[in-house]
C-alpha cells in the first residue's frame, strides 16, 4: 500500500510541475510498455483444449508517423508482447490515431489503435486499444506518456470432437471478443 501511495504521489508531482511542448508538423515517434490484464482465451497444452482465465500481457510497443498540426497524429506500428502465465507471444500489428489536447499545463490525449495481432503460428485476429492519458514534458524534443484503456482482441475458438482418439465431427469455429484493463507509459519524440 505504500508503494502504491508513494507512486500516486510521484505521478500528482510529475503532472504539477510539467507541460507538453507545442507539437509541430512532422514526423513523431513512441516507444512504450504497455501491461494488460484481464480474463482471455488461450490454448491450454494441459488440457488440450481452450481455457477462459486471467492472463497478464507485458509488451513493448512503438508507433511511427506523421504529427499534422498541434493536435492530430496518424501512424502505424507493432508490439511484441508475452502472456504470463501461459508463455504466449503475440505481435499485433496497428494504425494509431491520437488526438493532444492542450488545457493551459493540462495536456491530455486519446489516443486509438487498431489491426490485428499474430500469435507466431497461424493466428491472426482483431486487435483495439483505445486508451486515455497524460503527456508532460522533459525537454523540447521529448514526451513522457502515461496512459489507460482498453484492450480489445477477438480469439478464435476451434473446438474439436475427440473421442478414442478418433475426430467424430467435423472441428466448430467460434469467435469471442476479450477486454483487459491495460496500463501504457513511455516516451515520444521528434
Amino acid at each position: 500500500m505504500k508503494k502504491g501511495s508513494f507512486i500516486f504521489i510521484l505521478c500528482l508531482l510529475c503532472v504539477a510541475l510539467c507541460s507538453a511542448r507545442d507539437l509541430k508538423r512532422g514526423y513523431r515517434g513512441f516507444v512504450e510498455w504497455e501491461t494488460s490484464y484481464g480474463k482471455t482465451d488461450y490454448w491450454n497444452d494441459a488440457l488440450l483444449a481452450y481455457d477462459n482465465d486471467n492472463l497478464l500481457f507485458l509488451g513493448i510497443t512503438t508507433s511511427h508517423g506523421y504529427q499534422f498540426n498541434p493536435h492530430f497524429y496518424l501512424g502505424a506500428g507493432c508490439m511484441f508482447s508475452c502472456a504470463s502465465p501461459t508463455g504466449d507471444m503475440t505481435i499485433p500489428i496497428f494504425a494509431d490515431i491520437r488526438y493532444d489536447a492542450k488545457f493551459g499545463k493540462f495536456t491530455p490525449f486519446v489516443d486509438f489503435r487498431g489491426g490485428f495481432y499474430f500469435d507466431g503460428g497461424s493466428e491472426c485476429d482483431l486487435y483495439m486499444v483505445p486508451t486515455i492519458g497524460y503527456s508532460f514534458q522533459k525537454s523540447k524534443k521529448l514526451n513522457f506518456n502515461v496512459g489507460a484503456g482498453l484492450t480489445i482482441r477477438g480469439n478464435k475458438i476451434i473446438e474439436n470432437k475427440v473421442e478414442n482418439g478418433q475426430l467424430i465431427a467435423l472441428p466448430v469455429i467460434s469467435h469471442r471478443i476479450n477486454t483487459l484493463f491495460t496500463i501504457r507509459f513511455g516516451i515520444d519524440f521528434k
